[in-house]
């Protein structure tokens, strides 16, 4: 629970790359809330953005299992 109350801060830390290890991290741990708490992220950079709904798809096909 706090590395999550972490990672969601590093969401919406300035830095693209303090941004991209925060859902480097919800990818790792995998839950449900991860999905629901990345699906809400509008980070601003094309490319991460584009990392995060791959990561969303990823972790929805691998919970669906």
């Amino acid at each position: 629970m706090t590395g999550q109350t972490i990672a969601l801060a590093g969401l919406s830390n300035r830095s693209v790359e303090v941004k991209e290890y925060a859902v480097r991290s919800f990818e790792n741990w995998g839950s449900p809330d991860c999905i629901e708490i990345l699906d809400g992220v509008d980070c601003g950079e094309t490319w991460l953005q584009e990392y995060i709904n791959q990561v969303i798809l990823v972790l929805e096909e691998e919970l669906s299992e």
